[in-house]
């Protein structure tokens, strides 16, 4: 029991840390890349145009929206007992 909930512990973790580090990766996409092809735009010759750039990045504010979120609702759920029980044995059944 000990060993199984050590083991629910630890997937609870990775889950937070991916998390985590998908915003981060979002939040780097949005901030440097959409920025610069944005700033781009009053060149003469920009990489990418308006209607492009909105395209590629149409979601982009709102994912991470969500994604942070749900990393706020997770890491301060009330019950970790029905995390851990619903939550990490569909992980656990993946490996």
């Amino acid at each position: 029991m000990v060993l199984q909930m050590n083991n629910r512990l630890a997937i609870y973790r990775e889950f937070l840390s991916s998390e985590h580090g998908y915003i981060k990766d979002l939040t780097v996409l949005k901030d440097v890349f959409q920025t610069s092809f944005v700033n781009n735009l009053s060149k003469k010759d920009p990489l990418l145009s308006e209607a492009e750039i909105e395209t590629v990045f149409c979601n982009v504010e709102r994912i991470i929206q969500v994604h942070l979120l749900l990393s706020i609702h997770f890491r301060f759920i009330p019950n970790f007992i029905w995390l851990s029980k619903n939550i990490s044995p569909k992980f656990v059944s993946h490996n």
